[in-house]
């Protein structure tokens, strides 16, 4: 209260200075013989401006000294002034959350459709009785930021610009799916999608890069994801708009220094599914980004069935990317190529969209690692291959929690490691348990699908990473070619990954290995996968 009282009053003093001091600096400079003292007055106004600026930063700097230095909040003056103003505004109720309805309206705006357009948010194609579930998701996750998250200024507008992202993709994915000829969209097949499933900071994302290295693979790129269709007036697709998210993604990293040594962000990157599933509004991304509890824990009671249209959704949007796909290639270099395939399908009436070959996906995500989610996952893709990545239970419980503070430190001024640490540990654990029961539940109804998944534990991948690719492959029938083994060559080379893991102490999130691993489920992780350092004392 103290930092909003007197961030207004040094603001409304900053505000009266000109009358006496600014004034100068804005009239005509034609008279050069005036410029001796407008130069004095003007330096005077910045300095008194910068002195201002400094007190407000000081009497805003929330007391961080608590948290290890690499989990301090990025706090500049600028941004400590900002929130320190921002909280007035929210107090006063002039800087507040959307409604459902005026999140959907501000959306429709930044979509950019062309003239005309009908804004919808509602996909036509889904059911009656489906169409608005996803709605309950952004009904929870409004609530969740008001009643949870803490949000400073920064924090709301963060929270306001996510919301818009993801009803804006949401629009614009609709706007061009209902612009293709019908069936267009489902007679593209996926097939033998590979699934990398594991707990987070398993060593997924190392993996998953690592993979869609094979050129015979295919993998959803984060601006795919993020910004999959451009607005009317923005740059299209190509290399502009590719640049403009990597700008924004640049930006962001900047409020999070050293996030890029732990969890590395670029348009170009292999994105994970959580992404894909945020255009629903039912994923774990929010929960990434903002701590916000009563959500997570709507997300974590869902069962199977209430996912599905999450990845009914899903499905359409992998659709989609290989159909673009294929425009670009036959608008490419491949042209030739696919008019001999097309005439081959025309002879034998099968058409074109028959001969063409596909790449396979591989897909990510460590929420694959929650056993209803696991299990809508092969309920849509029934024929997927699943790769279940393990770790030692201290370690992920600690490396998540030491990422989502500093993620959380960027919208909040509350940066609790305890309450973290507690809340990491329990959702862990209870997707643990979960994916357990599901891969139990398979192996006594279902050995065809059972044996469908390959185990990888994370030493295993760190010390010998194209064995643990050969031992896929293996396991799944696939070929693994020189030239995919080359690119993953190359690419360890060139990334020089760290991969798994960062500094962290399980100490400072009120936790000690030896507590999380004698937990039941833990251990019975263990005895089950047996990942290196079950047993390690604290």
């Amino acid at each position: 209260m103290l930092c909003c009282s007197a961030v207004i009053l040094l603001v409304a003093i900053a505000f009266r200075v000109p009358r006496f001091t600014w004034a100068p600096c804005w009239r005509s400079v034609n008279n050069w013989a005036d410029m001796r003292p407008l130069a004095s007055a003007c330096a005077a106004a910045g300095a008194l401006l910068a002195a201002v600026v400094a007190i407000a930063a000081a009497l805003c700097t929330p007391d961080f000294s608590h948290l290890p230095e690499a989990l301090r909040p990025h706090r500049p003056p600028i941004i400590r002034v900002l929130n320190g103003v921002g909280s007035a505004l929210v107090r006063l109720g002039l800087l507040a959350l959307p409604t459902e309805e005026a999140a959907i309206a501000s959306a429709c705006r930044a979509a950019k459709l062309p003239d005309g357009a009908a804004c919808l948010v509602d996909d036509p194609a889904e059911a009656d009785d489906t169409r608005l579930e996803w709605r309950k998701g952004l009904r929870k996750l409004l609530s969740s930021y008001q009643a949870d998250a803490n949000l400073t200024a920064l924090g709301h507008l963060f929270a306001l610009r996510q919301l818009e992202r993801w009803l804006k993709a949401r629009i614009r994915l609709i706007h061009a799916w209902d612009a293709l000829p019908p069936g267009t969209l489902s007679a593209e097949r996926v097939e033998r999608p590979i699934l990398i499933v594991g707990l987070p900071r398993t060593g997924t994302t190392f993996l998953f890069n690592l993979l869609m290295q094979d050129p015979a693979l295919r993998a959803p790129l984060h601006w795919e994801l993020f910004e999959p269709v451009p607005g009317v007036g923005e740059p299209p697709l190509g290399a502009q708009h590719v640049a403009k998210i990597q700008a924004r993604l640049e930006g962001f990293t900047q409020l999070l220094p050293g996030i890029e040594d732990v969890h590395p962000m670029e348009a170009t990157m292999a994105e994970e599914c959580i992404a894909a599933m945020a255009h629903e509004f039912s994923s774990m991304l929010f929960a990434a980004t903002f701590n916000v509890a009563s959500y997570t824990e709507w997300l974590l009671a869902k069962q199977a069935p209430s996912h599905a249209h999450v990845f009914r959704w899903h499905r359409k949007l992998l659709q989609f990317l290989q159909l673009r796909e294929h425009a670009e290639t036959e608008a490419g270099a491949g042209a030739e190529e696919e008019a001999a395939g097309a005439a081959a399908g025309a002879a034998a009436g099968t058409g074109a969209r028959a001969t063409r070959r596909r790449r396979q996906w591989v897909l990510k995500t460590p929420w694959y690692g929650h056993g209803p989610v696991l299990e809508a996952a092969l309920a849509e893709y029934p024929d997927a291959l699943v790769v279940h990545t393990h770790r030692a239970p201290a370690a992920v419980v600690g490396s998540l929690a030491s990422l989502l503070a500093k993620f959380y430190g960027a919208g909040s001024d509350v940066v609790d490691l305890h309450s973290i640490g507690a809340a990491q540990a329990s959702k862990l654990e209870r997707m643990a348990a979960s994916v357990m029961a599901t891969r139990a539940r398979w192996r006594a109804e279902s050995p065809a699908l059972a044996a469908r998944v390959a185990d990888v534990e994370l030493s295993e991948l760190k010390r010998d990473p194209l064995g643990v690719v050969e031992r896929i492959y293996a396991h799944f029938g696939m070929e693994l070619s020189t030239k995919a083994r080359s690119a993953m060559e190359a690419w360890l080379q060139r990334k020089r990954v760290r991969h798994g893991g960062h500094r962290f102490e399980l100490a400072s999130f009120g936790l000690a290995a030896s507590e999380v691993t004698a937990r039941p489920v833990w251990r019975s992780y263990c005895e089950e996968y047996v990942p290196h350092g079950c047993d390690a004392a604290d």
